[in-house]
């Protein structure tokens, strides 16, 4: 329900209950959206939709490969981000550490694990390394990134840009939101 319908609910009856007509409980509804703050909880909300238009999509990111971002999810001090890579061919994948996120005060944060299919790739000083994986024409295979350390007050990345092959080929996501 969006926030124009809930405050319409909100002062329709009471000015119903009041002998208004609905023109004045209309006149009332303008005036209260041009004057009043949107509270957070209805941005976040907003941000979910543009999350869940995110996940329906699935984009030929690449010449050879279709991409379906699924989520940016937080445990702990860590963020997940999944997604779905389809191969348009039978080809080879290989993602690499230069993959990073960036959030909205500018900071740049580098993978610490990457993770294609079942083959992934940690480092104890918080990089990840090179992981590759054969992929077959029209399979889905899983693609996750880990980053380390986000702080809690980071609610979303605001690009998303995953390294890919030796072609200087990437993936770009923006406004993030990290559930």
């Amino acid at each position: 329900m969006s926030y124009r319908s809930i405050l319409s609910k909100l002062f329709l009856l009471p000015s119903l209950a009041l002998g208004l007509n609905l023109l004045n409980a209309a006149k009332f509804e303008s005036f209260i959206l041009a004057n009043a703050a949107i509270p957070d909880s209805y941005i976040s909300t907003e941000q979910s939709i543009r999350n869940e238009q995110l996940l329906a999509q699935t984009v030929q990111c690449v010449d050879y490969l279709n991409c379906n971002f699924q989520s940016c999810d937080r445990i702990g001090s860590d963020v997940i981000c999944k997604m779905l890579l389809t191969a348009n061919q039978d080809t080879e994948i290989t993602v690499f550490p230069s993959s990073r996120a960036f959030d909205r005060f500018g900071n740049e944060y580098y993978v610490s694990e990457i993770a294609v299919g079942n083959s992934n790739s940690s480092n104890t000083n918080r990089t990840a390394g090179v992981v590759a994986k054969d992929m077959l024409q029209g399979i889905g295979v899983k693609l996750e990134v880990i980053f380390k350390e986000i702080p809690t007050e980071i609610q979303n990345f605001t690009a998303l840009d995953i390294r890919l092959d030796h072609r200087n080929q990437k993936l770009v996501f923006r406004d993030i939101i990290i559930n």
